[in-house]
């Protein structure tokens, strides 16, 4: 009489025609088939390879069914932000006559000039 051995518990199943589905002590299935592990892991990779084609698809559908918005963005200056613009109004030079910037600048000076000197 053949035996077959349970690959679980390790006891011995004899049979007579037909190798027995189960172990008769701990109900081990044999009729499930044995996976190589190198065609597990092919399989696993395969499984992991197909995730990431349907992640990758789900993303460019994604990326087609998006609207975007685009806003034309001025360009600022550094002066502007600061305050020391040269085109804006308050750091233009206010004008002043001669006379004005006389009495500005020689207001305290003992020295006196006429019209000619400066």
């Amino acid at each position: 009489m053949p035996n077959i051995y349970c690959p679980s518990c390790g006891t011995g199943n004899k049979f007579l025609y037909e190798k027995p589905k189960v172990c008769n002590s701990c109900k081990f299935v044999f009729a499930a088939p044995l996976v190589s592990a190198e065609r597990l892991k092919n399989y696993e990779q395969v499984k992991q390879v197909k995730r990431v084609v349907n992640n990758q698809q789900l993303q460019i559908a994604a990326l087609r069914n998006m609207k975007l918005d685009i806003e034309k963005i001025e360009p600022t200056k550094l002066g502007s932000m600061i305050g020391t613009d040269l085109n804006s109004e308050s750091f233009q030079r206010k004008k002043i006559s001669k006379e004005e910037y006389k009495e500005k600048v020689f207001k305290s000076s003992p020295i006196s000039l006429d019209d000619d000197q400066i």
